[in-house]
This record gives structure tokens, C-alpha cells and sequence, in this order.
């Protein structure tokens, strides 16, 4: 039985260490910078994030919050985090930080290694003696919006290095020269849910890009948008860029980066990373030549492309050893085409795959090699290029001798008004064999494949599924195929990138049950008639959020963990199961409600002694209770904000009891 955790619950590992109760710390833009404050309360709060972390003692296990008020605040600053910290602002339209106009950067973005003192907020290595070898960083930062003015570009938002166990989420980073969030030498980190604008503004060569990383392991960078809206030619922005990763995932995000890069990983090793489900406006550029195998640190990959929806014709850049690209829909809609093209004259001869990709409009080719690019498997593609004129090359445009290339079970269909060759580097020592191949100049192909036969294709629907789909038994693709390794229905695969599933029953759902704990959702389902299926998503209904599961042969029954730390109490999911021609079942909604006195109560000022503050999401009732268990005082609840009157009670200790409408119960002490 597959169990799936996303790379989210890496980071809230940190959490199962967490004190029940917080400190909470204020901002507010009516705050005062004084140390005789102790900002606890909006009373006595604080007016900047700078000042602030230098009040704090910094605690490991995130025991401390400072909560930010709505407003607009300038930092003339860096804000040095300390560890254990939370960063909550009310929202990313609601908290603005802005660097001052009259900032004065100590390093511009052409140094590679920053200063912390040049970003808004930072955080750079733990000082000398203060680090336990079990401790993490542990950060939470939400919220929150940070910019700089256009009048003078600071290098950056956010500035991290050397930390583990840290949630960025829901912040929006707008105008920087570098980069909106700097990462370096970090574990178990995840930035969700945000909102890049312009925050690479300066063409500095290998060290910036709207979200920059160096050294990730355990990592995750996902539903996020980068836009670009500078004007002129050649507006600049990368919006990902790093190296050296392991085991990261870089998926649902929507890239529209200007000039740049989309997502740009170049010439260092990386192992175990799978970049799914993004929207590609510009190039994915990944090369690294012999990558290095990536066996010995568990994988069977370097670098996995997959499931996602490129729009720019120069869509993925390689060479790179052990990369996957697989199941992508490449939409060409610019001149110059090349769905996969190798960077420069790279060699390489560590095997690379390819395979299950739909791709229309190709221009100048699907694959562009000018070097020794050796060892290549190219796979059950479904390919259609178009008239492009001068522009035109082969359909596999392989420019030097190379060897070990295995091209089977592809589908190549050229225009009538230009046909194309085939490509000159196939024969030889390669392989080329059961591919199907339609107006084509190359006047003998190799023995083995098909050539001008309507393949059968659906051609109607939803691209790419199931638009390129057979649409019958009797379509010429279904089983003219051989074997490689891929799934496959009937006698033998089919030709092109989707198998045609027969006469399958349609998967079945036998149950879709959930339990939570203090910490997480428990989902488990159960399925049979699972043929020809593709994968699960996990829907939050409330978000929107999906978690994607991949279907595991004869495995009927699945589980998934999701984080569940904080509002709401109730959360409501949905199971969609995607058949691999593109159909979506929809489970039943699965509703689960947590005991709401699994958070803290906090209540402020504590001691009091006229006014005692509280925060609820539902509305409901109070009541309070002296040592000796008697009723003292008792009302209504509203969500949000709650004050109340405690200025006749006597000194001494009482109990806070909150019940929602639902009969959830949080409790705490307070002294009057």
C-alpha cells in the first residue's frame, strides 16, 4: 500500500516540537520603536519588522510570532530573523513593507554572495556556539507583501541561507534587482501560494531570478505566480533559477517571466527533481552535460519533466544526463520552434528519455542536437510540425555522428505543403523502428516503420487529451507499436502518446475516508477497474488546492497526508480521478472538522486588569471561571477580534472558556 506525503509535511516536521502556546509580538503603523515596550499587545506594539527581531530572543521551535498589522510601513532596514520565528502580516493587499528610497546597498546583484543587510528580510547562518546539532532554523513568513521603489532598486525581499524547516506563503515580492526570494544552503523548505512581479530586474548572469535557490534538498516550490510586466524589447526576468538540488519538487506554478527564463538549473548536478504541472511562457533550461548517475542517492533520475503546458517553442534546454521529459503538452506559438534543443554544442552520453509528449505547431524541430549527444530515447511522442518556411529543418534534427539513440512508437506528421526529412542522423548505430511517419522527403526509412497512414486519431476535444487519442480499436496506431517499457493496452503499444484504453470499465470508487490528527488530514480511498488510468488529485475544496497521487499498478488502495496546522477547523476535500484520456471522475466532498482545542487560545494583555483580548474565527460564546470552578462571567462571541470587560472581577487566576457554534472548545488562564 503506497503511502504519498507531500514535501510540504517536510518542513512541518518542526512543528511536532512546538510548544502548545506562543508568544505573540505586534506591528503596527501606530506602533513606537522603543525597548521599553514589550510589544505584546497592539497597546504596546511595535512600529517596524527590523525592530522587532531585535527584541526577540529567538527560540528554535517557533514560539514566537510577530503579527503585522494592516498599513504600509518603510524599512530603512534589514529585519535579521532569529530562529523559531513567525512573520504574519494580514494580508498580502493589507501588509506592505517597502524598502526606503534612500536604501543604500553594500552589495550590488553582480556579487554571488549577497549581503544580508541588502534584502528586507534575512536570515544568514546561525552565530557561533548558538546552533545544537538537532536544531532548525524554523520559519514562518505569510501574509505579507514586500517591494522596493522603482525610483531604487534593493537587491531583494527575502535573504536566507544555511536554514532548514521553513513555509513562505502567500506573499507578494514585487520590483528587486536580484531576486524576490534568495535562498542558499537550505533543507526542507517550501514557498507556496505567492506572487512574483518583476522581482529580477537586472541581467546579472548566474545569480538572480524572481526566485532564486543554491544547494536544496527535501524542497518544495509550488502554486505560485511570476509575471513580468516591464516594457520595451527585451524585458528581463528568470523567474526559478538554482543548482545543486535533491529531491525538490517544482510544480502548479504559472510562469510569465518576460525575456528570461522560465526556470533556469544550469551545469550543476542534480538529483531527484520533478518539475509537473507548470504553465511555461519561456524556456526551461537544464543543462548539464554528464549530469552523474543518480542511482547511488536513490533515484532513477536527475531531473523529471512532466504533465506540463509550454507555450514558447524553445521549451526545455539540455543537454542533461538521466533527464526525463515526459507527458508534456508543447503548444508551439512562436517562430524557431524546438520543443527539446541541446545548449550550444554540449556532448553527452549519459542516457536521456523522452517520451509521451504531444507537441503541434513544432516550427524548426522536435529535438535540435548540434553536438555529440549520444544514448537518447525518444518514445510514444505524438508530434505535428508546420509550414516554417526557410526556418524548416528535420524532424529530428540530430547535427553530428551520434550513437545509441532509440526512436520507436513515434508519431511524425508534417504538412503537406512541407514536408520534411526524417532526420540524418537516424540509422547507423541507432535505432529507429515502429515509428509512423507522414510526409516525409526521406525517401527510404529504415525497415520497420509506417509511413503516410491516417493514424486515427481523434482530433476533436480537449488538447492534448483527447484530442490525439485512437479512436477505435481499428485506428492504425492501436498495437503497432513495441514494447519499451511503457504501460500498454491490447497485444502491443500503440503508436503516438496515448494508448487506447478498449473496452475498460471505468474506474470504480469503493470508499473515501478521512481521520485527522493534531497535525495532519488522513485520506485514504479505495478503487477497482483501475485500467488505463492515470493519477488522483486531492482537492481542497476551499483553496482549490489539488495534491496529485500517481496510480501505482495493481494497487487498489492509497493513502495521502495532508498539513493541516492552524484555520480552519473544517476543511473539506474532494478525490478527482483522471483517466489517462483526460476523463475526471469526482468523488463524493469529504468533510472533516478538527477540535478547534487543538490551537492555542492566546489572550492579551496577560495579567490584566481592565481588558482582556482575544481572537476567534467562529462566532460562539465565552465564559469565565474562577479557581473554584464558579460561572464569573459569561457572553457572546464574534469572529474576529473579542474584548472583554474584566475590571470588577478580583485578583487572583481565571479560566477563558471559548465554545463555537459548533461546540468546539478552547480554553486558557489568565491573571487579573
Amino acid at each position: 500500500m503506497p503511502k504519498v506525503t507531500p514535501l510540504t509535511l517536510l518542513f512541518l516536521s518542526l512543528l511536532s516540537t512546538c510548544a502548545l502556546a506562543q508568544t505573540s509580538y505586534y506591528v503596527s503603523t501606530t506602533g513606537v520603536d522603543d525597548p521599553t515596550r514589550d510589544g505584546l499587545s497592539p497597546a504596546t506594539a511595535w512600529a517596524s519588522l527590523s525592530f522587532a527581531c531585535e527584541q526577540l530572543p529567538g527560540r528554535f521551535a517557533l514560539e514566537d510570532t510577530i503579527n503585522i498589522a494592516a498599513g504600509t510601513y518603510i524599512a530603512t532596514e534589514a529585519a535579521l530573523l532569529k530562529p523559531g520565528l513567525t512573520v504574519q502580516g494580514a494580508g498580502a493587499d493589507q501588509t506592505i513593507i517597502r524598502a526606503d528610497e534612500n536604501w543604500t546597498m553594500i552589495n550590488r546583484p553582480s556579487n554571488p554572495d549577497p549581503s544580508v543587510e541588502d534584502f528586507i528580510i534575512s536570515f544568514s547562518r546561525f552565530p557561533q556556539g548558538y546552533r545544537g546539532s538537532d536544531q532548525t532554523t524554523n520559519f514562518l513568513i505569510r501574509d505579507l507583501r514586500l517591494e522596493s521603489p522603482v525610483t531604487n532598486f534593493i537587491n531583494g525581499g527575502i535573504f536566507m541561507r544555511d536554514v532548514q524547516d521553513v513555509l513562505i506563503e502567500n506573499v507578494h515580492l514585487e520590483d528587486f534587482a536580484w531576486a524576490g526570494i534568495h535562498l542558499v544552503a537550505v533543507e526542507r523548505v517550501e514557498v507556496r501560494d505567492s506572487y512574483f512581479e518583476n522581482a529580477n530586474r537586472v541581467e546579472d548572469g548566474q545569480f538572480g531570478g524572481n526566485l532564486f535557490t543554491r544547494v536544496v534538498r527535501d524542497s518544495e516550490f509550488h502554486h505560485n505566480d511570476f509575471r513580468n510586466t516591464q516594457g520595451g524589447e527585451r524585458p528581463f526576468g528568470v523567474g526559478y533559477k538554482g543548482g545543486f538540488h535533491i529531491n525538490t519538487e517544482i510544480h502548479d506554478n504559472d510562469f510569465t517571466t518576460g525575456s528570461g527564463f522560465d526556470i533556469e538549473i544550469p551545469f550543476e548536478q542534480t538529483y531527484g527533481v520533478r518539475i509537473f504541472n507548470n504553465v511555461f511562457n519561456r524556456p526551461v533550461s537544464v543543462p548539464k552535460n554528464n549530469n552523474g548517475e543518480p542511482f547511488s542517492r536513490g533515484f532513477d533520475y536527475s531531473m523529471w519533466i512532466y504533465d506540463n503546458y509550454f507555450t514558447n517553442g524553445y521549451d526545455i534546454e539540455g543537454t542533461r544526463g538521466y533527464l526525463r521529459i515526459s507527458g508534456n503538452f508543447f503548444d508551439v506559438q512562436n517562430d524557431n520552434g524546438r520543443c527539446y534543443a541541446a545548449f550550444g554544442d554540449a556532448t553527452s552520453n549519459e542516457p536521456q528519455w523522452i517520451y509521451n509528449n504531444v507537441a503541434v505547431g513544432v516550427d524548426r524541430s522536435f529535438i535540435w542536437v548540434n553536438g555529440r549527444v549520444d544514448s537518447v530515447n525518444v518514445w510514444n511522442n505524438t508530434v505535428y510540425y508546420e509550414d516554417a518556411g526557410e526556418r524548416a529543418a528535420a524532424m529530428i534534427d540530430i547535427r553530428n555522428t551520434n550513437v545509441g539513440w532509440d526512436v520507436r512508437n513515434n508519431l511524425f506528421v508534417s504538412p503537406n505543403v512541407q514536408p520534411r526529412a526524417m532526420g540524418a542522423g537516424i540509422g547507423g548505430q541507432n535505432v529507429f523502428t515502429n515509428n509512423l511517419v507522414i510526409n516525409t522527403t526521406t525517401a527510404t526509412l529504415p525497415a520497420g516503420n509506417f509511413r503516410d497512414m491516417d493514424p486515427g486519431l481523434q482530433l476533436s476535444g480537449d488538447e492534448p487529451n483527447p484530442f490525439y487519442a485512437p479512436i477505435d480499436e481499428n485506428s492504425f496506431v492501436v498495437d503497432r507499436g513495441v514494447d519499451v517499457g511503457l504501460p500498454f493496452e491490447g497485444a502491443a503499444p500503440d503508436i503516438g502518446a496515448f494508448e487506447f484504453s478498449g473496452a475498460a470499465l471505468p474506474i470504480e470508487l469503493l470508499s473515501f475516508t478521512g481521520e485527522v490528527t493534531e497535525k495532519t488530514a488522513e485520506l485514504s480511498w479505495t478503487v477497482t477497474n483501475a485500467r488505463a488510468f492515470s493519477h488522483f488529485e486531492v482537492e481542497d475544496l476551499k483553496t482549490g488546492a489539488r495534491s496529485r497521487v500517481l496510480y501505482e499498478v495493481e494497487e487498489q488502495r492509497f493513502e495521502l497526508s495532508l498539513p493541516w496546522v492552524g484555520a480552519p477547523n473544517e476543511r473539506t476535500f474532494r478525490l478527482r480521478m483522471v483517466d489517462i484520456d483526460g476523463t475526471v471522475r469526482l468523488s463524493n466532498a469529504l468533510t472533516l472538522r478538527r477540535s478547534a482545542d487543538l490551537e492555542a487560545l492566546t489572550v492579551y494583555p496577560n495579567p490584566t486588569t481592565e481588558q482582556l483580548s482575544f481572537t476567534s474565527e467562529a462566532i460562539g460564546a465565552y465564559r469565565i471561571y474562577s479557581t473554584d470552578g464558579k460561572l464569573v462571567d459569561s457572553g457572546a462571541v464574534q469572529s474576529g477580534t473579542n474584548s472583554v470587560e474584566v475590571a470588577d472581577l478580583t485578583k487572583g487566576t481565571y479560566q477563558l472558556m471559548l465554545i463555537d457554534r459548533r461546540g468546539a472548545i478552547r480554553s486558557t488562564q489568565f491573571i487579573k
